[in-house]
């Protein structure tokens, strides 16, 4: 897979993901995440299968809703049967209280299945303002 082609597989993981969490469709969302899955969110970390659908059910019934607005994306491995990738860019929360933006950050290690790639690793971050 040429660089350019890890670009936009990473893009398209990154729109098929923003997508389920916009349409608060769990079952596309779960789909997403490998069986082996690691997700380390905002507010906790999941291992496996069952871990991983009960945090992202949590963060699907929060208050309120968010997308991410990336900026940068980076290919840090390629290869036959697995993609790593990093993400900068905002993360936009809007509640009761309005809309807030903080800076988040983000690396995926995402594995070939034949129904297409899955997500093993999954960690997500707000860099501290100190």
């Amino acid at each position: 897979m040429s660089y350019e082609d890890a670009a936009a597989m990473a893009y398209s993981i990154l729109v098929r993901l923003q997508s389920a969490i916009e349409d608060e469709d769990h079952a596309s969302l779960c789909e997403l995440f490998d069986d082996e899955a690691v997700l380390i969110g905002t507010s906790a970390h999941s291992e496996g299968r069952q871990e991983v659908d009960a945090y992202l059910a949590a963060v699907l019934a929060g208050p309120g809703s968010f997308y991410w607005e990336w900026r940068e994306v980076v290919v840090f491995h390629e290869g036959p049967e697995a993609l790593g990738f990093t993400s900068f860019g905002d993360m936009v929360v809007t509640g009761a209280d309005g809309t807030e933006r903080a800076p988040f950050r983000l690396t995926v290690v995402a594995v070939e299945h034949p129904g297409g790639w899955a997500i093993r690793h999954f960690h997500g971050s707000i860099p501290s303002s100190s």
